[in-house]
């Protein structure tokens, strides 16, 4: 029979682990996280008083292969490169180019006018203008009391 030393953080450090593997797989799902052998675009989100301004670096990407879809609180943007895969044709010392698809999620800060949404393919830079909406204006009703009929 041979003694083991009781290491007390194991058990820890494997719930730890599993919990961070749930965790990543949820965020995965909902499009928070990429999935693994997914392509990230680098993003860049600015505002100013007429509108909000998404930017992306998409190098090696066809146009016509990216879609853009708006809702009221979110732009979304997916695509997919079709580079081909040479990785058993050639023998890569280093590798970094990615190609694959991608899909982001944005929230954005402010309600946009949806049907005036203008986006623009530049050299491997997606730019995508969303005006916003003007502010609603708040009314605010007054209440009036009611006069109490005087007890006879």
């Amino acid at each position: 029979m041979s003694l083991a030393l009781w290491d007390p953080f194991r058990e820890m450090r494997a719930f730890s682990e599993e919990m961070d593997r749930l965790f990543n797989e949820g965020l995965t799902r909902r499009g928070i996280l990429p999935a693994k052998g997914s392509v990230v675009p680098a993003i860049d989100v600015s505002q100013d008083d007429k509108k909000v301004t998404v930017e992306m670096a998409l190098a090696g990407f066809d146009p016509e292969d990216i879609d853009i879809s708006v809702s009221d609180d979110a732009l979304t943007i997916s695509g997919k490169s079709k580079r081909e895969k040479e990785v058993s044709k050639k023998n890569y010392y280093y590798k970094e180019i990615q190609s694959g698809s991608f899909s982001r999620s944005i929230a954005l800060p402010t309600a946009i006018k949806s049907n005036k949404v203008k986006a623009e393919f530049d050299n491997g830079i997606l730019k995508v203008e969303l005006p916003k909406q003007e502010p609603k204006k708040i009314e605010v009703v007054r209440v009036k009391p009611q006069l109490k009929a005087a007890k006879k």
